[in-house]
């Protein structure tokens, strides 16, 4: 094999460049099932090509860190600078304020390629839904470049010693694979975002450019190309039959897709599915416009969804953004790219480029403190129906405004997941003469055969003063978490029936509408692109019926006592996020302090 061909240009490296944008395109687009390991194929990708590059300076002597450092630079901020700008222009006309002000922390944290650990700060259970953060992909750049920081340091340090480089990078990348696989069940978020979790992909590139480039020999299995190649491509599509966005990813998983992208590469240009299928022109050139490409792509569709009340755009509106996508990609690299790239008496050399990168990170750092700027044209809205939106004050109210009891005075307990907790503040306001307590059942059943939460129901059993428990869940999504040897209607007879036999009243209440857009369409009336919407049809009725019937069955049962809200949001087929000029909800699919106290008017007569 020829170790001059092997460092040149190769076409097929594009062409797998192609597949893996597409990949990551057509998963956020039109939900290709296992899309997005198009990243860790980047990520292969990233760590041989500037390992490459690196690897063959040092060897002929002319590698300098800041020449180094000023070629990032160029790659990477004249697209990344465009988008930014893009996405604050387009901001400043269309975002509410608090938006505008996630907006800005996520172009600062772009630009300082930080994202990952931002975007790992925000994570939780009410964070704001990742489909509304029109800069959740520049995690993966933030990987990268923070992985190029200590890279090339820790290549010029060892060179000396470039014969044992192997036993230095095999450690490294198995010390982060071993992190990786250690956090991904217990800290699953930590998983995904840090870099110690994700530098082997990296490294597994890294590998390949020192065998290619120093050593002058490559990974084939049993010697053959073809098969080599034949196999990695296997594994890139195998991937899209076993793993799903449900997947504990990356964890082992992630070995498919870096371990494919590892043997393609390792294949060489010559293998013929290399040669004439990535390096054919259509891949080749989508490759060369994938970087643009990836950074075009989300917030193009993360916007039309924020204008469509946070739901997906219908798919005419999609293949419409899906073009305009390669459009302004292939705009952004022959106009702005490349000419700054592989100009180097271009205008915008590296220090205008990080001057303009400063002036954007003031001004964004700028709207952060101004909370979004609110006295923006965009955020003077017509509000149709009062009522909070949002996590923060609804719970501000309930940690200053309500006084929610310890267990040893608590005499009404009310039991279940987020959406339980939704009705404490309407129930400790109609009934102030009781004292409430909260039990949190996180992300599982408020029934006795859960493990977790069978130690609450032991603890409300031991203390008498507890007359009355409340359940409530997301049923439509809590109920396949009943045991495979039970039903949703004998879990609800029999965790009654446990707690009544220690004297509790059980009161069970029915499920909470949920919607597919945000309760922000629905609180103002919009003068720019959105529309205003409260009702819904069809949505929630469909998840309705799902659960029901099992409810009405358990109902034959004296002591159950099961409290229906469809009423009182939905009328036939149609459910409303306000009522009377009164916004109800603070997210899809939980209410806010109005809506809490709507729900509690119709508890009341049966705690009463």
């Amino acid at each position: 094999m020829n170790q001059h061909n092997q460092l040149r240009y190769r076409s097929d490296i594009d062409g797998l460049r192609a597949i893996a944008v597409l990949l990551v395109i057509g998963f956020h687009f039109f939900g290709i099932q296992a899309g997005f390991i198009g990243v860790d194929i980047f990520f292969v990708i990233s760590g041989y090509l500037i390992s490459s590059i690196i690897f063959t300076q040092l060897q002929e002597g002319r590698f300098r860190l800041l020449a180094f450092y000023q070629h990032r630079i160029r790659r990477i901020f004249p697209a990344l600078l465009t988008v930014l700008f893009f996405c604050f222009g387009l901001g400043w006309f269309v975002l509410l304020a608090v938006e505008f002000e996630q907006l800005n922390k996520h172009i600062a944290a772009g630009l300082t390629f930080i994202s990952n650990f931002v975007l790992l700060s925000e994570s939780g259970y009410f964070d704001a839904d990742s489909h509304t953060k029109i800069l959740l992909h520049l995690w993966s750049l933030g990987i990268e470049e923070q992985f190029y920081i200590f890279w090339p340091l820790l290549l010029i340090f060892w060179w000396r010693w470039r014969q044992y480089y192997l036993w230095l990078l095999f450690p490294l990348l198995l010390v982060s694979f071993v992190v990786n696989v250690a956090m991904i069940t217990t800290y699953p978020s930590a998983a995904f975002y840090l870099p110690i979790t994700r530098f082997w992909e990296l490294l597994i590139g890294g590998i390949l450019a020192y065998r290619f480039a120093v050593q002058g020999k490559s990974y084939l299995v049993f010697g053959s190309e073809n098969l080599t190649a034949f196999l990695g491509l296997l594994l890139l599509g195998i991937c899209n039959l076993v793993l799903n966005d449900r997947s504990p990813f990356p964890g082992w998983w992630a070995l498919f897709p870096t371990v494919g992208a590892a043997l393609v590469i390792s294949a060489g240009q010559t293998a013929w599915l290399n040669k004439q299928v990535l390096g054919s022109r259509v891949l080749v050139w989508i490759g060369l416009i994938s970087y643009p490409l990836y950074l075009w792509h989300w917030p193009l569709l993360t916007f039309a969804r924020i204008l469509e009340g946070g739901k997906q755009p219908p798919t005419a509106t999609r293949i419409a953004i899906f073009g305009l996508t390669f459009l302004l990609a292939w705009l952004t690299y022959r106009m702005i790219e490349k000419p700054i790239r592989f100009n180097k008496t271009a205008f915008f050399d590296p220090n205008k480029l990080i001057a303009i990168g400063l002036v954007f990170l003031i001004c964004s750092t700028y709207v952060c403190i101004e909370k979004g700027l609110p006295l923006r044209v965009a955020n003077q809205l017509t509000v149709l129906n009062q009522g909070d939106t949002g996590h923060e004050e609804f719970i501000q109210y309930v940690d200053q405004q309500l006084n929610i009891s310890n267990i040893s005075e608590c005499e009404i307990a009310v039991v279940g997941d987020s959406h339980a907790n939704s009705l404490v503040p309407g129930l400790a306001e109609a009934i102030p003469n009781r004292e409430f307590c909260y039990f949190s059942t996180e992300q599982t059943l408020p029934f006795t055969s859960s493990a977790y939460t069978n130690h609450i129901f032991r603890a409300i059993s031991n203390f008498p003063k507890i007359n009355t428990v409340v359940l409530s869940a997301y049923w439509n999504l809590r109920k396949p978490l009943v045991p495979k040897d039970s039903n949703f209607t004998k879990e609800i007879i029999e965790t009654t029936e446990k707690l009544s036999a220690s004297g509790k009243k059980v009161i069970v209440v029915g499920g909470i509408p949920n919607f597919s857009f945000y309760p922000t369409k629905c609180k103002y009336e919009w003068p720019f692109l959105r529309q205003h919407q409260c009702v819904e049809k069809d949505f929630f009725k469909k998840q309705y019926t799902q659960y029901q019937p099992d409810f009405e069955v358990a109902k034959a049962n004296p002591k159950v006592h099961i409290i229906d809200l469809y009423s009182l949001f939905c009328l036939g087929d149609s459910c409303a996020m306000a009522k009377d000029g009164l916004l109800l909800f603070r997210d899809e699919n939980h209410v806010n302090i109005n809506g809490s106290r709507l729900i509690a008017k119709r508890i009341e007569s049966q705690l009463n």
